[in-house]
């Protein structure tokens, strides 16, 4: 798996790179940012009243926060090498990057498949 991503990134098409770009939370944010700016329009939209409105981001909260914890449950649960670390490490390619470079790691196990 990690070769394949290795493969890709060798090939990202200008598209892919802005589909990348528009998905990225912004650094120092917890993931899940993109779903409130979604609610948020959709909410203006639909001209809800307060009420239900407070309610859609009370359980988006609750949702991410949610899928936040399982997702670290995950992550020491497999214990998984962050591709980084297998292409430089493992494969040899001392010097690559990920699109989206950050100068650290993080010292916790990757995302589950």
């Amino acid at each position: 798996m990690v070769k394949d991503v290795y493969d890709k990134s060798q090939v990202l098409t200008p598209d892919q790179i802005a589909m990348a770009i528009y998905h990225r939370d912004a650094p120092g944010y917890p993931g899940g940012g993109h779903f409130v700016a979604i609610l948020s329009q959709v909410l203006t939209k639909a001209e809800v009243m307060l009420d239900v409105a407070a309610l859609a981001y009370a359980k988006a909260g609750i949702a991410s926060f949610d899928a936040g914890t399982i997702c670290f449950v995950n992550k020491y649960t497999y214990n998984l090498v962050r591709p980084i670390n297998y292409i430089r490490n493992v494969l040899g390619y001392s010097s690559w990057n990920a699109l989206f470079n950050t100068r650290v790691t993080p010292n916790f196990p990757r995302h589950t498949r």
